[in-house]
């Protein structure tokens, strides 16, 4: 089970960079002025699994979202690396 990943220092990525399956506590919106939609809780989009033991709650689904040439793939890339990420 992968709760988070951290890289650095990989390809293009020199920052930390994480991706995470802990969910966040309580819904986000957006300004009042803003012309973006409400952004919807995680609770909307998929319920999180309960880890026994731990405070926590995991997301079933992670995405990763960014512009061009932001470094996506190479998040990808170093998952691979290490045999974590899932061929399709």
């Amino acid at each position: 089970m992968l709760v988070d990943f951290t890289v650095q220092n990989y390809r293009s990525i020199k920052e930390p960079v994480t991706l995470s399956a802990v969910g966040q506590r309580g819904a986000h919106s957006s300004s009042q002025g803003s012309k973006r939609k409400r952004v919807k809780s995680n609770h909307e989009i998929a319920p999180g699994y309960l880890v026994e033991g731990w405070d926590i709650e995991l997301l079933p689904v992670l995405a990763i979202f960014g512009t061009n040439a932001s470094g996506k793939s190479n998040v990808i890339q170093a998952l691979d690396y290490l045999g974590l990420a899932e061929k399709v």
